[in-house]
């Protein structure tokens, strides 16, 4: 295929992975396929998050819908299997794509490098069973949800110690007050 750089055909193996303590984490997406070929895509987790929500889209316009319920945290993430060889190519991630191919009936993933021309030919292409993406969305938002909890006003991930809120005009919070008597 001459629009790609790496065409991994159908993986046999999706993983998102995070490293570090929350705060700290760096994350990756791990693909491999079955002629021994593995691909690390390093990614942001704001971006991570937004592909597990982008998969739930694909997958439910797809088939039948399953929901997840958002009143239950997801479990926690089962750790991804340690890398045995080095892989053959590994980025930072820059522009992602998804899709679905009919003719293999193959969800679709196709990646940019940062480094790379986001109009030229992408980095990493790959075709997905519709399990394996589930799983995949499974595991980031298990990932997502063990990180450190976020403001409820702002968003922004709290820290250990006090937390300036813009929408609260710069305020602590009631529990950041508490801190300090």
């Amino acid at each position: 295929m001459d629009d790609v750089r790496y065409d991994f055909d159908t993986v046999s193996r999706l993983e998102a992975e995070a490293i570090g303590r929350p705060g700290q984490r760096t994350f990756r997406l791990i693909a491999g396929n079955d002629r021994g070929e593995t691909a690390v895509l390093w990614i942001e987790k704001e971006v991570l998050q937004a592909l597990g929500e982008a998969i739930d889209r694909l997958l439910a316009q797809l088939g039948p819908r399953r929901y997840r319920r958002l009143d239950v945290a997801p479990p926690p993430p089962r750790p991804a299997a340690p890398l045995v060889d080095e892989p053959v190519v590994e980025f930072k991630l820059g522009n992602l794509g998804l899709g679905y191919d009919p003719e293999a009936r193959r969800c679709l993933l196709i990646a940019h490098d940062i480094e790379g021309d986001p109009e030229g030919p992408a980095t990493l292409r790959c075709l997905i069973k519709q399990s394996q993406f589930r799983r995949l969305s499974e595991q980031i938002a298990g990932i997502v949800a063990t990180g450190r909890p976020r403001c409820p006003m702002c968003g922004q991930p709290l820290p250990d110690g006090p937390h300036f809120c813009p929408p609260s005009n710069g305020h602590l919070s009631r529990a950041d007050r508490a801190d300090e008597a």
